[in-house]
């Protein structure tokens, strides 16, 4: 006999949410957030400035992402922790400092940032960020696996006081954040500093979608990876499923993106410049520009490659794949598509699907 769900035992606590929530870290849910400018944030102590933890349903306990502010003329703690980080500047200018310990034996490096700027501190290096602005704050997120790591180690103080460098991640080199793109293992490139995410050059991928192009990053040699995607007006790109913990920033642009497990409703989510989506694991999702401007979107992916199911997103579901061509997608798809893009006069850049009679 099945349980009701009032006759299930109350979810506990992971031992992430429990370290969280000892540190007065707060913690937001749900499948996406409208505006990462406007999170509210509360002071977090280990930071030393406002912060809060979107632990949001498709990081699937691997990944999520901190909301920061600096006040103008401040800065963060210094801190070092086992976990990988990749850092977007929502808004503001200023400089980190990155270090490391005995064992690198170089000084201490500088990069310097504004809005736009993506960068990684190595893993387990020393990192303080500081607002170089006297009059506005400094607003970043900073996609993580905190997540995980707590809920392996379970021990706050492990996670942040442990002493090992990564020699063979940072060897403390002074032009270790520079922008140049090279081949990547992890992803089409590795780059350890990007000063404009929204300048990056994209190489067309109309496979995935019609009006589609996108890069590949993977940062200080992080086992989490990315890319920058565009899609362009009047477009949108195929339904496609995969692993839990892609982590979407739109970056320019107004849309909607569909997300539904196999069989299953639809769940629309709207957004705009500033917003994050996470598809949760399994779940076909595809995306839609609304705008009269290409929408321009960063992917922050827990990465892991070889761990968990195999997912093939960029190969048709008629291969074996896990890609929806647009034949194959439900219906309600384009026909939502077309009638918000009337609602707004904008034509359909996008060839007719052949419906069977």
């Amino acid at each position: 006999m099945t349980e009701s769900p009032s006759q299930q035992p109350p979810r506990r606590k992971t031992p992430f949410e429990a370290w969280a929530e000892s540190e007065g870290l707060a913690l937001i849910g749900g499948y996406a957030v409208e505006d990462l400018a406007t999170v509210p944030l509360s002071h977090w102590s280990r930071l030393g400035c406002p912060a809060a933890y979107l632990n949001l349903i498709g990081g699937t306990g691997y990944v999520g992402a901190l909301v920061g502010e600096i006040p103008p003329g401040r800065q963060t703690e210094p801190l070092r922790h086992l976990y990988e980080e990749q850092i977007l500047i929502l808004g503001g200018q200023g400089v980190s400092q990155i270090w490391a310990g005995e064992r690198v034996g170089q000084g201490t490096l500088t990069i310097e940032w504004h809005r736009g700027s993506l960068f990684s501190p190595p893993l387990n290096t020393w990192h303080q960020m500081y607002n170089v602005s006297s009059s506005e704050p400094v607003r970043f997120v900073a996609t993580n696996n905190a997540p995980m790591l707590m809920n392996i180690f379970r021990n706050g103080d492990f996670v942040f006081s442990a002493p090992y460098d990564f020699i063979e991640r940072f060897d403390g080199r002074p032009d270790y954040f520079d922008t140049q793109f090279r081949a990547s293992q992890e992803e089409d490139t590795a780059v350890n500093f990007i000063p404009d995410v929204y300048a990056v050059p994209l190489t067309s991928h109309e496979e995935r979608g019609r009006g589609y192009s996108r890069l590949g990053i993977n940062l200080s040699a992080n086992a989490m990876a990315g890319h920058i995607g565009s899609f362009e007006v009047g477009t949108y790109k195929k339904a496609h499923r995969h692993q839990g913990g892609a982590q979407v920033i739109i970056l320019e642009g107004e849309g909607f993106s569909l997300l539904w497990p196999p069989s299953g409703e639809l769940t629309r989510i709207d957004w705009r410049a500033g917003s994050l989506v996470i598809p949760p694991e399994g779940w076909y999702h595809n995306h839609f520009n609304l705008g009269t401007a290409p929408a321009r979107v960063l992917a922050l992916r827990r990465g892991f490659r070889g761990l968990g199911r195999t997912w093939s997103p960029s190969v048709s579901t008629r291969e074996g794949g896990h890609q929806l061509e647009y034949a194959d997608e439900p219906p309600a798809i384009r026909s939502m598509f077309e009638a918000e893009l009337a609602k707004r006069g904008i034509p359909l850049n996008m060839p007719p699907i052949p419906r069977a009679s």
